[in-house]
């Protein structure tokens, strides 16, 4: 009953993020994406989720008739597989630059000047990575796993902020974090990294 509740949220938060975008549809004149691997559109020359579909956040840019390339290429879709909020993570493959959420949103507004296009469609999300990461360093620590939790939360919160302060109208939160109690590796209890072989 528990998880037909949250299917229910995720499907009422889906139709609700399409509706809104098909009410202003004729509004937005770009669309710029922040995030991790459910919204990276192949930062490392191909995605890490949805090889060789699109993801949630270019479906809905497609769907706009406002299709976006990587920012490697050029473009607005500054999502990177294995980024985390605001701190470095351990999923970003060796010589690759570290590109949280948090600069990803700094990348994008300096090269805006600092401002961020009212017309335009933001579409961010990110932490479960954050989420992940934090469980197998400190699943032997529940306040600092609490801690470092809550702090992603209003690291997230702030990068919103920040687009916000900067002129931006339309900032849509991609509620595609995955349900982590429902994930095969995740039903378990965690192993910490200092007892994997």
């Amino acid at each position: 009953m528990k998880y037909q509740a949250v299917f229910n949220q995720l499907i009422f938060s889906c139709l609700c993020a399409w509706a809104s975008t098909q009410a202003h549809a004729g509004a937005y004149d770009q669309v710029v994406i922040f995030g991790d691997s459910l919204s990276d559109g192949g930062t490392y020359g191909s995605r890490f989720t949805t090889n060789p579909g699109q993801t949630a956040p270019e479906y809905i840019a497609t769907d706009l008739g406002l299709p976006t390339t990587t920012w490697v290429a050029g473009g607005t879709n500054f999502a990177q597989g294995g980024a985390k909020v605001n701190s470095p993570s351990l999923s970003t493959p060796a010589g690759a630059p570290q590109r949280p959420v948090s600069t990803q949103v700094a990348q994008y507004l300096g090269a805006t000047g600092g401002v961020a296009n009212p017309n335009t469609l933001y579409l961010i999300q990110g932490g479960a990575n954050d989420i992940f990461q934090n469980m197998q360093m400190y699943a032997s620590d529940p306040a600092t796993l609490q801690a470092l939790t809550y702090q992603s939360g209003i690291d997230f919160a702030t990068q919103v902020a920040t687009l916000a302060q900067a002129g931006a109208r339309y900032v849509l939160w991609c509620k595609t974090c995955p349900i982590l109690g429902l994930r095969p590796p995740l039903s378990t209890p965690l192993t910490p990294l200092s007892r994997l072989p």
